[in-house]
């Protein structure tokens, strides 16, 4: 079943009108834009009040993604202040637009979102565009969340894709906006200041339709690694857990650790045959991709 929803500019329709014509989510811009295109707090509450949950968006500029790894780091930072002081949740994802078509020139768009990385984890990362760009990220891994736009998509739909914008240009409630439809139940909304119930947002596992950590190296089997990783550094299930809402971030920033890892064991890391997966062991793949990467920087997509 999917949620249909709306996403705007500088429109301001009525939320109690989308509510009544069937919406229930609005995708709203964080930018450096001063004349009116930003979600505010006030916003976001009316949004809330009338039923509406939010989904935060950076964009600034139609080509920012052309800008590489610099860029990427300074608007997801800049991202991350505005969209808290909007309320959002600690943990929510923010979608950045690549709001052009890359044409198969990927390089600056991987650069961005590596400086995005360098900001927030995978697990709040997502992307906005095409279906060539939404393909792309979720296969290089540098986003964990996908909206793509029926433009640049030649009429095909990623089966990634949580939420599908299908219609642009549309006068809704006194506003003129563009079409969405969610295509699974948790697609990165949010109220102000809402907790968010973990009942509500599935499970702790990867979001549908993605592929989940199932990549297998010949010594060592990194969903393994990641049950691992998580016991030692949650004690899950113990009297020490953290709450559900923590451990799903905590598994976000771990993800994106283990990406690496496996990257530069593929890469050539060389670690003894038969790993076995006790802590020393996971510990010695840990510093050796460590050693690696410091003696490579370039290694793991970043520069020095």
């Amino acid at each position: 079943m999917t949620t249909e929803g709306v996403d705007y500019a500088w429109s301001r329709p009525d939320p109690a009108g989308l509510y009544a014509a069937g919406y229930r989510f609005a995708s709203r811009y964080l930018s450096y834009d001063r004349t009116g295109k930003n979600l505010t707090l006030a916003e976001a509450e009316e949004l809330a009040a009338a039923g509406l949950a939010v989904v935060a968006n950076w964009e600034w500029r139609a080509g920012d993604a052309k800008l590489g790894f610099a860029a990427g780091a300074e608007y997801a930072q800049e991202a991350v202040r505005q969209a808290a002081a909007c309320g959002m949740p600690a943990g929510r994802p923010i979608y950045f637009s690549v709001d052009y078509d890359p044409a198969g020139a990927y390089g600056p768009v991987e650069a961005y979102f590596q400086g995005i990385g360098s900001v927030l984890p995978i697990g709040q990362i997502g992307a906005y565009g095409g279906y060539g760009t939404i393909a792309h990220l979720l296969s290089a891994g540098l986003i964990r969340w996908a909206w793509q736009t029926y433009a640049w998509s030649g009429g095909r739909w990623h089966p990634g894709a949580h939420v599908q914008q299908y219609h642009n240009g549309v006068i809704v409630a006194g506003g003129d906006l563009d079409l969405n439809r969610a295509m699974v139940d948790d697609f990165g909304q949010w109220k102000p200041g809402e907790e968010p119930d973990m009942a509500d947002y599935g499970s702790l596992g990867p979001p549908p339709n993605e592929p989940e950590y199932a990549h297998a190296h010949p010594d060592v089997m990194l969903a393994d690694i990641h049950a691992a990783l998580v016991t030692r550094k949650t004690g899950w299930g113990g009297e020490d857990s953290a709450s559900p809402w923590a451990l799903f971030q905590d598994l976000a920033a771990l993800n994106a650790k283990l990406d690496q890892v496996l990257a530069a064991l593929e890469g050539g890391v060389e670690v003894a045959a038969k790993v076995g997966l006790t802590d020393e062991a996971i510990a010695a793949v840990a510093d050796a991709t460590a050693d690696e990467l410091a003696a490579d920087p370039e290694r793991d997509g970043r520069d020095t």
